[in-house]
């Protein structure tokens, strides 16, 4: 009896693994059960209409900040004109949007890490809207300022939605979705320099800062339809959710989702220092991702923010 049921077994297993799709990751077998990771269940649903949907989505958060980015172009000659601002003073307004970006990227990416990627998608929508709109009501150039630098803290966390999109993309798909992504960035510049040539000259700096918010608050309504992580979701042991998050991506792209139960994630430190970003293993990454992020920054912005005036 007993090798009757081992050799009915085998022949089970053997049906099941000659009916899943040929692209499909195979589930490992530990002798009693069948397990598959995250990463099992992304390869095997591909790149479909699912992540058509995300990036589109994602692309536009990236849009609408490249947008309240943009906006700095022709906020500050207007604002030196309007305040009477001298040099010094122009270009603080400028820089306390990006002291505000260094504070909230830290503290958004500690948001999405611990509440999730969902959470911190619709919070820095929602934070940098309401500083933006604010802003259009400055009194003076101190509030201008004050309120400027609460909308670079939410543009600190923009890079959530980027890190959304990555986590749900097989890892033969990342390349071109990932150019395609930066792609809205492009669109967002191009629609505030379009905005700011129809607006200033009518109604004014003033109306260009309200009107730039629109997409933020857009953003906002896509809420419902985000999907989160799953892989957030296992780290916080929400098992049951992050298996639904991955039947319904499958589902959407017209794949199966693997047999067997979803293996949880080794277990990680959760406590984290910078300064491992120093260490042997990483230490020549950091400082070669450092330079490069710093050259192109520099010369990005100080041509597009600058070249204006």
């Amino acid at each position: 009896p007993m090798s009757w049921w081992k050799g009915d077994r085998r022949e089970q297993k053997k049906s099941l693994l000659d009916s899943r799709d040929e692209e499909t990751p195979l589930p490992r077998d530990d002798g009693v059960h069948m397990h598959y990771t995250v990463e099992d269940a992304i390869e095997g649903a591909g790149f479909g209409r699912y992540q058509y949907r995300l990036l589109f989505m994602c692309g536009f958060c990236w849009m609408a900040d490249a947008m309240e980015l943009m906006l700095l172009s022709f906020l500050l000659p207007q604002a030196k004109l309007e305040f009477g601002l001298d040099d010094w003073a122009e270009a603080t307004v400028g820089s306390v949007v990006f002291l505000g970006m260094m504070a909230g990227s830290y503290f958004w990416g500690y948001v999405s890490d611990r509440f999730g990627r969902k959470i911190g998608y619709v919070a820095t929508a929602i934070f940098t809207a309401i500083f933006g709109l604010a802003s259009a009501f400055s009194p003076d150039v101190y509030w201008l300022c004050v309120l400027r630098a609460l909308v670079g803290f939410g543009l600190g966390g923009a890079p959530v939605c980027f890190s959304l999109f990555a986590e749900f993309l097989p890892a033969k798909n990342r390349g071109v979705p990932l150019i395609l992504f930066e792609l809205f960035w492009t669109v967002g510049t191009m629609a505030e320099a379009g905005m700011a040539w129809g607006v200033i000259p009518t109604l004014g700096w003033r109306w260009l800062l309200g009107l730039s918010t629109i997409p933020l608050f857009i953003l906002i309504g896509f809420y419902p339809w985000m999907p989160e992580s799953p892989r957030y979701l296992l780290t916080r042991g929400k098992h049951s959710e992050a298996v639904r998050e991955l039947e319904k991506l499958c589902r959407v792209n017209g794949r199966q989702l693997p047999s067997g139960n979803l293996e949880p994630p080794p277990p990680v430190s959760t406590k984290w220092k910078i300064g491992e970003l120093l260490s042997p293993n990483l230490r020549t990454l950091t400082l070669l991702l450092w330079v490069i992020w710093f050259a192109n920054s520099f010369n990005y912005y100080g041509l597009v923010l600058y070249t204006p005036s």
